[in-house]
This record gives structure tokens, C-alpha cells and sequence, in this order.
């Protein structure tokens, strides 16, 4: 990509995706300074703005849907705040579940860009931050009545943790990103501990372990109010709505969190208990157990499972909608994943599998991954293809498959499937995960 930093103009949408990806190349880096810095130069927007922001290991960006989907059907005008995308990057910040358009990403990395040149070199955010402050300053423009916002990563660090909500959601802890939020699940549960801030509620679906030895802890010593979703009922009662909106096992804990986030929320934003439960079944949430059903490749299962939590999960949700049936699975996994567990978890179920490259610096070479995947699971038929189109050239009409391992892989299908309906792909700009430089 082009260097945009010598003053030059996004008078277009490629030229604005352009200093996007230049932001991107900057990797990434965790505090809170920078992030402060460029909010403060666009006036703070974040103070105009009502939050609910949500951590989590897995299912944070499901979470965020669900109670996205109850307060706009509640009438109140939502602001979404998600990453990774899968194809395009307006994805990520929608109002009213529309994302920005073309012209308003012209305008406001336009704006961003200003602001950013005007805090001098030392202090340039990162791509992450750009985006959060810049996603602030189109919720503040689009007097949104409150914004679900999903941490990038962990969250006492994460640009996010800028702002004050009025609650604070954890959804779950397991192990991801010990490269960069610590070694074992206590210290990464430390790390999504920080979002609570003083006197705020706080509602996670965590475990009980982690609930008594991190999160009631620091709700004590902050004087917040800590609601756990853990028993059976609470999850049960949410089972038959989420049944036709987001398939699993897993959903169904996330949205009996979600109703319950709702319930205690209800003095700040009054909804009723249809309108949660009409939230919660018209929701919608590509990639995350999401059913296709084509003509030339039979039915299609996307989910982004891109761990071994998150894989268990997918493995259970097949095994509730498909039942013992082996299935034939395209997988695309990245090296820093333990992607052998993953694997491990799905051959469970697995007819066989079909192994391709992602789009991505972070890419399993697929050399090393056919041959491990070989001597690993030798009772598993393993293929290599080169590429999705070759791929989708093995699976049959009345075949079930599930393309599985990475957001990545998940948004290249979508695009793979409706070219003409998704003409252009920004994947890329989710490989934000090096570390910088300087």
C-alpha cells in the first residue's frame, strides 16, 4: 500500500481503505494513551455517548448482537461496534445495523487522518485505535441512544477502555492471545477485569472459578454490583427462542447473559420481556454457525471457530442440528492458534478434511499443516487444496460441509459465494495482530 502520510487526501473509498491498511502496518500495541490523545483532539465523543461494553474469550461478538438486536426492536437507535470483519470493513461500525457507507468512511478517515497528523509523530495510533475513536465520532454524529462495543483485545489495555459504560458484560475466559494477555486463564481473566470500572454492574457467564477468584474480587474492591449467569434455568429459558436466529449450545448461554444484562438494565433503558425475547429471535450473525444451502455445494456451514473452546462449541452445535452425521470439513487455521487441538476437537465428527491456505500474514503453511495433520490424525482422510475455489470443486451437491478455523477463511467463502453481491473485500485489514517496532 501507498504512503498517505505526506498530507495527501481519502478523496475516495480505495484511497480511504489505502490509509487504512497504512494504519494497519503499524501492528498493534496495547494502552490507552494514544487512544486518549486522539479522542481528546475530536472532543471527546465517547462522553456524548450511553455504552455497554463486552469482553470475552468467545462469543463477545455474539453478545454483542443479541442485545444490539433487543434495544434497536426496543426502539432506541443502537450504535454496534464489532471486530474482525469478515469482508468488508464497514462492518464494524453500524448504526441501526447499517453500516457506514462508502462516502461516510471517505469523510471520516478523512477526519481521523486530520486529527491524527495534528498529534505529531510520537504519538500515532495504531489502526485499532484510528478506527475506535473514529467509530466514536460517527456515533456521537448519529446521536445514537447506546452503543454495544466488543474489545479488540482482552480489555484493560484495549482502545475501548477508554470509555465509562453502564455496564460491563464478560462473557467468558479461556485461553487465546497468550502472546499477549498472559500465559495461563487467570491472568487473562485479570486482563478482562479491567473493563469494570467503580460503581458500574458488572455481568458475566464466566466460571465459577474465575468468578470467585478475579471477578467478585475486584466488583468488591470497585463497590460494583457483579449478576453471574450460571445456573441451569437461566440458560434453559433462552434455549427455544435462540432455536432459528443463532444455532448452539453456546448461543444460548450468551443470551441468557444478554437477558439478564437487559433485566438489570432496565431503569437506564426500559425494554419488556417480549421485546427481549423478540430481540433475541430476529437476531442475525453471519459466520457464527450460520447454514447455506446452494445448489452447486449443498449445504454450508460457516462458524469461526478459531480456538479450541470455540471449536468444542461448534462440534456440540453440529452434533444438536445434524446429529451423527460425518462431515466434510474446510479448514484454514493460522500458526500462532493451537490449531492441533482445534483439529483434534473436530475430528470427532469429521469425514474429512479439506485443508487451505488463508488470506493472511498469520497463514498455517499448508506443507508442515498437511504433514502434522497427517501423522497426528492418520485415521482421518486429509487433502491439501491450493485455494477455496479449488476446494468447493471437491465438495458434491448433496454433501454437508463446514468451513471452519478462522474469520478469515469464513469471509473469503462469503465472498467466494456472492461475488456479486460482495464486489469488495477489505479481509486484510484484520492482520493487525504484530507487534510494533518501536
Amino acid at each position: 500500500m501507498g504512503n498517505l502520510s505526506g498530507g495527501l487526501i481519502p478523496c475516495s473509498y480505495p484511497a480511504a481503505i489505502e490509509y487504512l491498511y497504512e494504519l494497519r502496518s503499524r501492528g498493534t500495541k496495547l494502552g490507552l494513551e494514544n487512544t486518549r490523545r486522539l479522542a481528546e483532539k475530536c472532543g471527546n465523543p465517547q462522553a456524548r455517548l450511553q455504552f455497554i461494553h463486552v469482553a470475552g474469550t468467545n462469543g463477545k461478538g455474539s453478545t454483542c448482537a443479541l442485545l444490539e438486536s433487543i434495544y434497536r426492536g426496543a426502539g432506541l437507535k443502537t450504535g454496534l461496534f464489532t471486530s474482525p470483519h469478515l469482508v468488508s470493513f464497514r462492518e464494524r461500525i453500524q448504526v441501526d445495523r447499517q453500516a457506514l457507507s462508502e462516502d461516510e468512511v471517505i469523510h471520516y478517515v478523512h477526519d481521523i487522518k486530520n486529527r491524527i497528523e495534528s498529534l505529531g509523530g510520537h504519538h500515532r495510533p495504531t489502526f485499532f485505535e484510528a478506527v475506535m475513536v473514529m467509530a466514536m465520532n460517527y456515533f456521537a454524529d448519529k446521536a445514537c441512544d447506546i452503543v454495544i462495543l466488543e474489545t479488540g483485545l482482552g480489555g484493560r489495555l484495549d482502545a475501548t477502555n477508554i470509555i465509562t459504560p453502564v455496564a460491563s458484560v464478560i462473557t467468558n475466559v479461556q485461553l487465546d492471545h497468550q502472546q499477549w494477555l498472559g500465559e495461563t486463564v487467570q491472568q487473562i481473566a485479570g486482563e478482562k477485569a479491567g473493563i469494570i470500572k467503580r460503581g458500574i454492574p458488572v455481568f458475566t457467564a464466566a466460571s465459577r472459578e474465575l468468578i470467585e477468584s478475579v471477578f467478585r474480587p475486584e466488583a468488591e474492591r470497585l463497590k460494583c454490583p457483579l449478576i453471574e449467569v450460571s445456573g441451569a434455568s437461566q440458560v434453559a429459558s433462552a434455549c427455544t427462542i435462540l432455536k432459528n436466529s443463532i444455532p448452539g449450545a453456546h448461543q444460548q448461554r450468551n443470551a441468557a447473559l444478554v437477558t439478564e444484562v437487559a433485566r438489570g438494565l432496565n431503569s437506564v433503558f426500559p425494554v419488556s420481556e417480549s421485546q427481549i425475547q423478540t430481540g433475541l429471535s430476529n437476531v442475525s450473525w453471519p459466520g457464527r454457525g450460520q447454514v447455506l444451502h446452494t445448489k452447486a455445494h449443498g449445504t454450508i456451514v460457516l462458524d469461526g471457530a478459531h480456538n479450541p473452546d470455540s471449536a468444542i462449541a461448534l462440534r456440540l452445535s453440529l452434533k444438536e442440528n445434524f446429529g451423527d452425521h460425518r462431515i466434510k470439513f474446510i479448514l484454514g487455521l493460522f500458526r500462532d492458534k493451537n490449531w492441533l487441538s482445534i483439529c483434534r476437537e473436530l475430528a470427532a465428527c469429521a469425514d474429512s478434511f479439506i485443508l487451505v491456505p488463508v488470506p493472511s500474514e498469520r497463514n498455517l503453511k499448508a506443507p508442515d499443516f498437511f504433514k502434522q495433520m497427517k501423522d497426528h490424525l492418520p485415521e482421518i482422510r486429509i487433502d491439501a487444496c491450493s485455494s477455496i475455489e479449488e476446494a468447493f470443486q471437491e465438495i458434491a451437491s448433496d454433501e454437508l460441509t463446514v468451513v471452519a478455523g478462522s474469520f478469515r477463511l469464513v469471509g473469503e467463502v462469503l465472498s467466494f459465494l456472492s461475488p456479486e453481491q460482495i464486489p469488495n473485500s477489505e479481509a486484510g485489514l484484520n492482520d493487525w495482530f504484530t507487534e510494533l517496532s518501536e
